[in-house]
């Protein structure tokens, strides 16, 4: 469905701040009420939304004008055709409107979002079970991504991207992918929202620059080359063993176990290894995640039930 832009507006109490939930790569991403819509998710109102307004940056323009594509918004208009295919997962905030007016892009999603995962992270009351429950949904999501016909990859994976209690995958799902890539990228990408996940750690993106997130995986090999030089290296013991990057904070939170930290830490810092052969497929870390004592005692709280259904479905 397609909506005026000032009504886009109106929707959102003219960008009032309350409504706000934060930047992502390429935009704002906003609360909104629009009158037209009845809702179908959860929510006590029908009329609740979540509307990205893209923006731009100065790069990706050249960017474009550089390959020659047929116009800067092939994003945009990608994003609207890749959730026409994975639209029915329940990992995916359902699409249900859009703008283009003027050269103004905004997308409008069926969904009234707690918040981001980014504005999350560093919070006491996201507890060990909510970190997990994270983990877990966004593996069986980018699992079913990768198995889909055509493959479809994210390519930014990004706490800022992330919404509770529903994903929003959005700005690079794509078939078009640089073979030397290919999945890896998306791998890599999940390793470092663990580390943020377990760690604690989100950057302000306009202190750090466009790769900010990026530099949580630098981190975590420095202070494991840091517990190296003071414990000694057993090379009788795996890479990562006994290792783990959870902050101490969550060491009390329900649910909460050490082994599980141990294997989420060696987890993460698989995913990033520098080497693309070095690094596990999805499949095997479905695997991981679904052996914690954390997926096994906690299910029912982790609410994966039916996404183990779906993935048996697809297999």
């Amino acid at each position: 469905m397609e909506y005026r832009y000032e009504e886009l507006v109106q929707s959102t109490d003219q960008f009032n701040k309350d409504g706000f939930i934060g930047n992502t790569q390429f935009g704002k991403v906003y609360r909104g009420k629009l009158e037209s819509h009845n809702s179908t998710a959860t929510s006590s109102r029908k009329d609740e939304v979540t509307i990205k307004f893209w923006r731009w940056p100065q790069f990706f323009t050249e960017f474009c004008h550089w390959v020659e594509y047929e116009s800067d918004r092939l994003m945009i208009k990608n994003e609207r055709l890749v959730h026409e295919e994975i639209r029915s997962h329940p990992s995916v905030a359902k699409l249900i409107g859009y703008c283009d007016e003027e050269g103004r892009d905004v997308l409008i999603y069926d969904l009234w979002p707690l918040d981001s995962v980014y504005n999350l992270i560093t919070k006491d009351n996201f507890g060990w079970l909510h970190r997990v429950k994270v983990i877990i949904h966004m593996a069986l999501f980018i699992e079913y991504l990768h198995a889909h016909n055509p493959q479809y990859l994210i390519r930014n994976i990004d706490s800022r991207h992330l919404m509770l209690d529903e994903v929003i995958a959005s700005s690079h799902l794509t078939d078009d992918r640089p073979k030397e890539l290919g999945p890896w990228s998306d791998i890599f990408a999940f390793g470092v929202l663990i580390l943020a996940l377990i760690c604690k750690r989100a950057y302000d993106p306009e202190e750090e620059g466009f790769y900010h997130e990026l530099q949580l995986h630098i981190l975590a090999e420095e202070q494991y080359e840091r517990r190296i030089e003071r414990v000694g290296r057993n090379k009788r013991c795996p890479k990562y063993s006994k290792f783990s990057l959870v902050h101490k904070s969550l060491l009390s939170s329900t649910g909460f176990s050490g082994r599980d930290g141990f294997t989420l830490t060696k987890l993460a810092m698989r995913c990033v290894e520098y080497s693309l052969y070095d690094r596990p497929s999805i499949s095997e870390v479905v695997d991981s995640l679904l052996k914690l004592r954390t997926a096994r005692r906690h299910g029912s709280d982790l609410d994966i039930d039916h996404l183990l259904c779906l993935r048996k479905q697809c297999a």
